[in-house]
């Protein structure tokens, strides 16, 4: 009879070591690769402190649709491997990123600051011109999509500076979030719909307005006045009326191309629209009346014709005046 012990010449226990050393090796194996994706995700991914310190803005130009912003930006990155001229990019028309200061932080990491000068589009609402209110957006977007790099707003300490002044505005807040854009190509080199990282600086903007601020629209109520003061014209006039009504044409047009040199085209009815469509009702109102009144007289006589010239008048009058104030009212609330 042969014995079995634990000699390793037997081949019974030379099986079970075999076995068992290749159990070892493959669990190994799983767990590292199991493992691994995660580890090496969460090595890769880059969490970056940003924070903005707005220092100009300027040429802010509804007609064009832009502005200028100069800004201190800065970005702390625990792993100390940002570097802005390489990860980061300003959505702007034109932009310049000039390095600034890189220094080691305390608790490991590094801390990196830019100085950005650009010039931004912007779309303009000008509905409520010249009572206007716009926010501004100035984005920086990580150059590395979303799962590589990430964006993290230093709400606390981003300021827009207090010497800040933009000739016609008014400057409000500033609002620092982090977002993210999905783009609808791969550029070439990468899967289509890769999410980037932004930092979104929203920056509160109103129009200063001056007590003249109705100097405006002069045009327009001057063109009103002149037509208010057709009915005071005898109905037998009828020259006279027509040439004052045309007169006032002059004036709305005028003013209408001088508002529309200031805020651009704008394809939408804005206060500006309402106030030009409201004057050319009323001038074209009062020419009617001319023309009606005018052949009441012929027909009547002078005295019905006066007195529908003054009541007719004076309705369109009040309805215009009215609906003026009411589109003013809504503009500046």
């Amino acid at each position: 009879m042969v014995r079995c012990g634990v000699s390793s010449r037997c081949p019974i226990a030379s099986a079970q070591t075999r076995f068992l050393r290749c159990l070892t090796v493959f669990c190994l194996i799983a767990a590292g690769w199991l493992c691994a994706p995660q580890a090496t995700a969460q090595a890769g991914l880059q969490e970056v402190r940003a924070g903005l310190f707005i220092t100009s803005l300027s040429a802010i130009d509804p007609r064009d649709g832009s502005f200028r912003v100069a800004a201190f930006a800065w970005f702390a990155d625990p792993q100390g491997r940002f570097d802005p001229t390489r990860d980061m990019e300003v959505i702007a028309r034109s932009a310049s990123v000039e390095p600034f200061e890189k220094q080691p932080l305390a608790g490991g990491g590094t801390y990196t600051a830019v100085l950005i000068d650009a010039v931004v589009d912007h779309g303009f609402d000008v509905r409520d011109y010249p009572f206007d209110r716009q926010t501004l957006r100035f984005e920086l977007e990580s150059a590395l999509p979303s799962d590589q790099l990430v964006f993290r707003p230093d709400v606390s300490d981003s300021r827009i500076s207090a010497d800040v002044n933009s000739p016609g505005w008014r400057i409000g807040t500033l609002s620092l979030t982090s977002t993210s854009r999905t783009y609808e190509t791969g550029f070439g080199h990468r899967p289509a719909g890769a999410s980037f990282s932004r930092i979104t600086a929203d920056i509160e903007i109103s129009r200063k307005l001056s007590p003249f601020v109705f100097e405006k629209f002069a045009g327009f109520f001057v063109a009103l006045l002149i037509t208010g003061l057709v009915l005071m014209v005898p109905v037998a006039e009828l020259g006279t009326r027509v040439g004052m009504t045309t007169g006032s044409i002059f004036a709305a047009v005028f003013n209408r191309y001088r508002l529309e040199d200031g805020i651009g085209f704008d394809a939408v009815f804005g206060v500006v629209d309402q106030v030009s469509l409201l004057t050319f009702s009323a001038i074209l109102s009062m020419l009617l009346l001319s023309l009606t009144t005018h052949r009441v007289q012929m027909s009547r006589g002078v005295a019905a014709a006066g007195l529908l010239n003054r009541r007719v008048g004076a309705v369109v009058l009040a309805v215009h005046a009215l609906l003026l104030g009411l589109a003013f009212a809504v503009a500046m609330a």
